[in-house]
């Protein structure tokens, strides 16, 4: 009876560390439902160091969006932060492109 207990109780922290990991839609920029959210996949990030993201990127008349996970230990995580610094969200403008973009760390945020 004891080991049943400690399984059911080893089972419990599983699941419940498995349903706790950061859920965030997922698009490349070549798909047309990204542009405004709809019928995107939704994918669990690999760790708890993940945020979502958002990327708007517009070069001259293209606009493109990309949605997904991005660990806080990969490059271009670090890349994205040098663009818009300390804040969780900014732009960048040249003379013909913009590119912004964001990270939220709720479910579903982007």
């Amino acid at each position: 009876m004891k080991q049943y207990f400690v399984f059911q109780i080893v089972c419990f922290i599983c699941s419940f560390y498995l349903n706790n990991s950061l859920q965030c839609r997922v698009c490349q920029k070549d798909n047309r439902d990204c542009l405004i959210g709809n019928n995107i996949e939704i994918r669990t990030c690999e760790d708890d160091k993940s945020l979502c993201f958002t990327w708007f990127d517009r070069k001259g008349s293209e606009v493109g969006i990309e949605r997904d996970c991005i660990s806080k230990d990969m490059e271009t995580y670090e890349a994205m932060k040098e663009i818009i610094g300390e804040q969780m969200s900014g732009c960048i403008k040249s003379i013909n492109s913009l590119d912004c973009i964001t990270f939220c760390s709720l479910d579903n945020c982007n």
